[in-house]
């Protein structure tokens, strides 16, 4: 059986597996997605260790050299470039410096981001983003791939982080790829100027636990805004206090299933089954 999965820190309310499990179903294949949390002082070994062996969250243990692939999640999206290669043809991530797919090739990590395009198609479904200005709250390493997919179309993008050394590095990449590309750093949320934006990506994981307050002032919400929240399994705060005010609003379920057809493609070699996908992750959230 060939196994694949996810790895991060926590894992265990990944709906993946719903999806990647019917994929491989509905294809004829002998194969698993496992969820494997790896703590931080693990991670190196994960990658480096000859033989290292681990176990997924249902106590079953597997060599590392033995996975086919695997996404990355929080928090190790940007932790883990250090340590695999970066296909030629994808250079770009070089200078996103994030990724989230993993391929085992004849035993050498390779690593391709499919965050991006999973975002940018989904976003594409609800709102046309071409040369709206957006905010991003966050710079963790799915902030990364979100600004890079705005800056692909959009017209300006403002992002305020907590740790502001966080939000320069995004700056910097931005520039670096997109010289001309109009983006700023916030000190505050308030200082995003939301009020003059008509889009907004929160990428941070505040309102995944329940209890959770929004990212954002229900005060600074107005109806020209589109919410994008890439928090998928649970209605956070901010999704609530907009949709009061009548906005239109988005959670990430759609990035993750896009994210998830990607990387599925990549390591398979052949189209995904998106709606088997689809189904198997609606039926997880909404138990439709």
């Amino acid at each position: 059986m060939d196994i694949y999965g996810l790895i991060g820190h926590p894992v265990k309310h990944s709906l993946s597996p719903a999806m990647h499990n019917a994929a491989f179903q509905e294809n004829g294949l002998n194969a698993q997605y496992k969820l494997f949390d790896v703590s931080p002082d693990k991670l190196k070994d994960f990658f480096t260790a000859p033989g290292y062996s681990i176990t997924d969250i249902e106590g079953n243990s597997f060599f590392v050299s033995d996975i086919k692939g695997f996404n990355v999640t929080v928090p190790y999206k940007e932790a883990v470039i250090q340590f695999i290669e970066l296909d030629k043809e994808k250079e770009y991530l070089k200078k996103v410096k994030a990724v989230n797919t993993v391929l085992n090739k004849d035993g050498k990590f390779k690593a391709v981001n499919t965050d991006i395009f999973g975002f940018s198609r989904d976003l594409f479904e609800h709102f046309d983003f071409n040369m709206c200005d957006a905010v991003v709250l966050g710079a963790g390493g799915a902030a990364r791939a979100v600004t890079y997919a705005l800056a692909m179309k959009a017209r300006s993008i403002a992002i305020f982080d907590i740790d502001i050394s966080k939000s320069f590095g995004i700056k910097d990449m931005i520039k670096n790829i997109f010289p001309n590309f109009n983006v700023s750093v916030a000190e505050s949320v308030e200082q995003l100027n939301i009020y003059d934006k008509t889009l907004l990506v929160n990428t941070t994981p505040v309102g995944m636990k329940e209890g959770d307050v929004s990212v954002v002032d229900k005060k600074m919400l107005h109806k020209k805004l589109f919410i994008y929240d890439i928090v998928y399994n649970r209605k956070t705060r901010l999704l609530i206090d907009a949709e009061e005010k009548g906005l239109k609003v988005v959670n990430g379920l759609g990035m993750l299933l896009y994210q998830g057809v990607l990387a599925w493609e990549e390591w398979i070699g052949r189209p995904a089954p998106v709606e088997v996908m689809r189904k198997a992750l609606y039926k997880e959230i909404y138990n439709v």
